[in-house]
């Protein structure tokens, strides 16, 4: 940097630099990262011989600090050490400034890395009761290092204690069910060679019982395509299998019921339908879904089964209530019918189910026993009848024995009754 003089002034730090100079004054300006001046200087100068050759003042505001420097008289050497000192300063107050700014830094960083432990805390304890209240643990176990990560879930899952044990791969295929171990250790080594493994099978767990449970397993390479970890997780899907059998056995019961079970909805359109449905009206499931159900009525009785279905709407029960039918093929039939709401998982009403049962032969059966019935009565009746006659022929008959007596005994007129 140089004088009027054409003295040369160097200075240590590149933190003040001389921006402009005239004979009034010297500019020296120090920038932050951002480029702006933080400190500006302007000084004035003397020859040895008093004469005013230029100026420096110096000014800087750093950190609410305001420092002005004022010489009457030096020399170029005075120059140099003012300027020196200013630089020194200059970098002490921006090395000052940058620690601070450092100090700021780490204090936010630390400050945003215990805010993100806390949330990764809170996330950790969220997945631990979420995976408990689904019953879903996970794992992951490292190739190299042999070494297998479960989750407090899958712990729970085998009814074991994560403080009681170290678990390993040879310890896991122990609580598979003997039936089921070839399998699973049959998918791990296929998942090794790159299949997918999603699979069921039964564990038994610590207390001696038998579950079920779902696993999915995905197998992590690295860039040579070498298998280095694998994780996945198992869910107890015991209570969802028991609950599938109960609906499979349900639905096994309703195909095969000789009845008809149907399914309608508030608006009175079929929703399902059985094989005993198609049995007693003729109607395959395809030509009979998304019907109205008054096509299974006979022209006198249309709105019928509308008119159940606001009775049960009404928390009125209906139950083998007789009608009459209509088949595909126009036959009139007898049907017994009790209707059920449906409800959804909410408690809110659905649908309707409705079961018919074809009572045609019973109801031909009876009357064809009221028919008897009547014959018999009838022949009861002529039979009594024509005893009767006979009777009372035959009394007549003893009655002209006492017309001509005037004084009749007791004891005769019995003894006419004995003959008759």
């Amino acid at each position: 940097m140089a004088s009027s003089n054409k003295s040369n002034v160097h200075m240590p730090s590149k933190a003040i630099n001389i921006v402009a100079m005239n004979t009034n004054k010297y500019i020296l300006s120090s920038y932050n990262e951002n480029g702006k001046p933080i400190i500006d200087v302007t000084y004035p100068l003397h020859d040895p011989g008093g004469k005013n050759i230029g100026a420096v003042e110096i000014k800087y505001d750093m950190s609410a600090m305001q420092s002005q420097l004022l010489m009457k008289k030096t020399n170029n050497m005075q120059i140099a050490l003012i300027l020196t000192l200013l630089a020194i300063i200059a970098t002490i107050l921006r090395h000052k400034e940058t620690l601070n700014d450092l100090e700021n830094s780490v204090k936010e960083r630390t400050s945003k890395l215990e805010t993100a432990f806390d949330s990764l805390k809170e996330s950790e304890k969220s997945l631990a009761e979420a995976q408990k209240m689904a019953h879903i643990g996970n794992w992951h176990y490292d190739i190299q290092t042999n070494k297998l990560y479960w989750s407090n879930e899958m712990y729970s899952i085998f009814g074991l204690n994560p403080k009681e044990l170290e678990i390993t791969y040879d310890l896991f295929l122990t609580y598979v069910h003997s039936n089921d171990r070839d399998y699973v250790n049959d998918s791990v080594k296929n998942l090794l060679n790159g299949e997918t493994s999603d699979i069921d099978f039964r564990i038994i767990t610590s207390d001696g019982s038998e579950r079920v449970v779902y696993g999915n397993t995905e197998v992590i390479f690295n860039e040579s395509n070498i298998p280095i970890r694998l994780k996945g997780t198992i869910q107890d899907i015991t209570e969802h299998k028991k609950a599938e059998e109960k609906i499979r056995i349900l639905a096994d019961v309703v195909e095969s019921s000789n009845d008809a079970i149907v399914t309608e909805s508030l608006e009175d359109i079929i929703t399902s339908w059985n094989e005993g449905a198609e049995q007693i009206y003729g109607y395959s499931s395809e030509e009979i879904l998304g019907k109205n159900g008054s096509i299974l009525e006979p022209d006198n009785l249309k709105g019928e089964i509308n008119q159940f279905i606001g009775k049960i709407q009404q928390e009125e029960k209906i139950k083998n209530y007789e009608t009459l039918g209509l088949r595909k093929d126009g036959k009139i039939i007898n049907v017994s019918l009790t209707l059920s709401p449906v409800f959804d998982v909410n408690g809110k009403m659905t649908a309707i189910s409705v079961i018919a049962r074809d009572v045609t032969k019973r109801k031909e059966a009876e009357e064809a026993l009221a028919k008897t019935e009547i014959a018999r009565k009838q022949e009861i009746h002529h039979r009594i009848k024509n005893n009767l006659q006979v009777i009372s022929s035959l009394l007549d008959l003893q009655a002209e024995k006492f017309k001509s007596k005037k004084d009749i005994k007791y004891s005769e007129v019995l003894e006419a009754f004995k003959e008759s």
